[in-house]
């Protein structure tokens, strides 16, 4: 009888070991953070309504690509890797370093590569959400009294470039910018200077396959 408890007592002990296993919880708890994104960006729209989008540190976008690629960042970057991309016209590239997400596009810009590649943002804090991209641009919509002097001036006292009038609004326009963060807080900047009454990137939402 004792030795049969003893036993079970053994039993118990193990139990309660695996059910207290850090190693285990860790492995979950590791899964999870792969999957949760921290770095967050506040965009206001054309109502002045505020949103969230969370910046992918292991991912680019390249936009319409070919089927030979990139050669350049390909033999820089030894360890891009492709990854499933459910959206129409984009491939997907993933790194093994976070950081390597800004080498990445910096080298690309300033090499004169032959493919675009950019930021890629999510809606929500799930590297499932859907994606949005800032291709460089923002669209400024200013006070409708103004007139389209009053918004050259504005612009040129700021050393912006307009590219055009939109056909959205009675005074919306198309401003250049950089693309990704750089568009994004061009447009957080202006959007509440006055005489704007809305700021934001010109973005882009890929199509599903």
């Amino acid at each position: 009888m004792t030795i049969f408890i003893q036993a079970l007592m053994s039993v118990f002990l193990l139990l309660g070991c695996a059910t207290l296993n850090p190693a285990g919880a860790s492995e979950e708890t590791v899964g999870k953070d792969v999957e949760r994104l921290t770095m967050s960006y506040v965009w206001y729209d054309g109502d002045q309504q505020e949103h969230r989008v969370w910046l992918n540190p292991t991912l680019v976008a390249e936009i319409n690509p070919t089927s030979v690629g990139d050669d350049v960042l390909k033999s820089a970057f030894p360890d891009m890797r492709q990854v499933p991309s459910r959206y129409r016209g984009i491939r997907l590239w993933a790194f093994n370093q976070e950081t390597q997400m800004e080498k990445v596009i910096s080298r690309a810009q300033s090499s004169g590569s032959a493919q675009q590649y950019y930021q890629i943002m999510h809606d929500a804090s799930s590297g499932s959400a859907p994606v949005r991209l800032a291709l460089g641009n923002i669209i400024v919509h200013f006070n409708p009294e103004w007139s389209e002097s009053a918004v050259q001036q504005w612009a040129a006292a700021r050393k912006l470039q307009i590219l055009r009038k939109l056909e959205s609004g009675p005074n919306n326009y198309l401003i250049q910018s950089s693309p990704g963060l750089d568009a994004l807080n061009l447009a957080n900047s202006l959007h509440q200077s006055s005489g704007v009454v809305a700021a934001f990137p010109d973005w882009l939402i890929p199509r599903g396959r």
